[in-house]
């Protein structure tokens, strides 16, 4: 069972730049995104933390994000899908400001998922997460942390690019790693 879960949103990607919903779309970093994720390592590393497993969720925002976060460690990397950001189905690739203002409206997107149906799988995919031996580093989506924040009770707040989350998962406490 892991020890610690470290929570990271991916760098900048193309479409955060561009104030474009993502979603399932694949966005890939800018360069700024990767000086972000390279930043983030460096924050880890300066708390002592090394990862035993990186995981993404195989859009290439998070993947890279995820070799960036691991370049100094090498740790074996893994793939877990169900923590991919919602579906926003018709929304995908409009105005972030329109997916945004549906989200706060509890409108459900068309042709993507509901807010419980994405619930349930943020939560599945971190159950897989806390099986893993050791610290798990995971390269995420805001909503995914945001899913998580609400899910472990925690404050939920405005999640920025490359943020990290501490996850203690026995006790299920979650915070804002300075």
């Amino acid at each position: 069972m892991a020890d610690k879960i470290y929570l990271i949103r991916h760098g900048e990607s193309v479409a955060n730049s561009e104030n474009l919903s993502a979603g399932w779309l694949d966005s890939p970093l800018t360069d700024n995104g990767r000086e972000q994720a390279a930043a983030a390592r460096g924050k880890l590393e300066k708390y002592g933390a090394r990862p035993d497993i990186v995981v993404h969720t195989g859009l290439s925002r998070t993947r890279e994000t995820a070799e960036i976060l691991n370049m100094h460690a090498g740790a074996p990397m893994r793939e877990v899908r169900d923590l991919i950001e919602q579906n926003f189905g018709d929304w995908q690739g409009g105005p972030w400001a329109r997916v945004h203002e549906g989200l706060e409206n509890n409108e459900e997107p068309p042709g993507g998922e509901n807010a419980e149906e994405f619930m349930a799988r943020v939560v599945r995919g971190m159950a897989v997460v806390e099986q893993l031996p050791g610290q798990i580093w995971v390269a995420t989506h805001g909503g995914v942390m945001k899913a998580l924040m609400r899910h472990y009770r925690a404050d939920v707040m405005r999640v920025t690019n490359c943020m990290v989350c501490e996850v203690l998962p026995i006790t299920k406490q979650i915070k804002l790693l300075d």
